[in-house]
C-alpha cells in the first residue's frame, strides 16, 4: 500500500516506491497523465546506478540533437527536453531513467520556451523544486535523498486532481 502525503498545497510524496512491476506501471500512468496536461518534458538525471551506455544510445536516437542539453562522459548525467514523449516507447524510456539514475528530475510544462530560455539555470544542481517551477511552471517529479520516495510538486497554475 502506498503512503501518499500532502506536504503543502503544491507538494506530495509517495512511498514506498520500488523497482517492481506495480510501481513501474504507476509511474508510467503518472507520466502519461502529466504529459497530457503539459505537453513538454525536461529531464535532468545524474548518478547512474549502473552502466547506461547502450540505453543512452537508444534514447538519444529518438531525440533531435538541438533538444539534448548535455550527456556527460560515461553517462554520469543526461539532460534534454522533448515535446513528443507520448509514445509508449518514450514513456517506457522515461520510466527507465527514473530507475537507472539516483537523482532524476522530470519537469513537465506547457511552457516550452521557458525551458529553452532557462537552459543554464535548469542544469544547475543548486535550485530547489520550487525554484525550478518558478522558472518553468508545471509539474515536477523527482527523487530526493530518500531512495524509495517519489516527490511531486506543481506550480499554482496546475492541479493534482485526477493524477492519482
Amino acid at each position: 500500500m502506498k503512503d501518499l502525503r500532502r506536504h503543502s498545497e503544491d507538494l506530495i510524496s509517495i512511498a514506498p516506491f520500488r523497482p517492481v512491476y506495480g510501481d513501474r506501471v504507476f509511474l508510467y500512468d503518472l507520466f502519461s497523465k502529466v504529459l497530457d496536461r503539459s505537453g513538454t518534458l525536461f529531464v535532468r538525471a545524474r548518478r547512474p546506478n549502473d552502466y547506461v551506455g547502450s540505453f543512452l544510445e537508444e534514447l538519444v536516437k529518438g531525440i533531435p540533437k538541438e533538444n539534448i542539453f548535455i550527456i556527460e562522459e560515461d553517462g554520469f548525467g543526461v539532460s534534454f527536453w522533448s515535446s513528443s514523449g507520448r509514445s509508449s516507447d518514450s514513456l517506457d524510456n522515461i520510466v527507465k531513467l527514473w530507475y537507472i539514475y539516483e537523482q532524476p528530475v522530470f519537469l513537465f510544462s506547457s511552457f516550452k520556451d521557458n525551458i529553452i530560455n532557462n537552459k543554464k539555470k535548469l542544469l544547475s544542481n543548486t535550485l530547489s523544486w520550487n525554484d525550478l517551477l518558478a522558472l518553468v511552471p508545471g509539474y515536477i517529479v523527482y527523487r530526493g535523498i530518500e531512495e524509495e520516495v517519489l516527490w511531486i510538486g506543481k506550480s499554482k497554475e496546475y492541479s493534482f486532481d485526477g493524477l492519482f
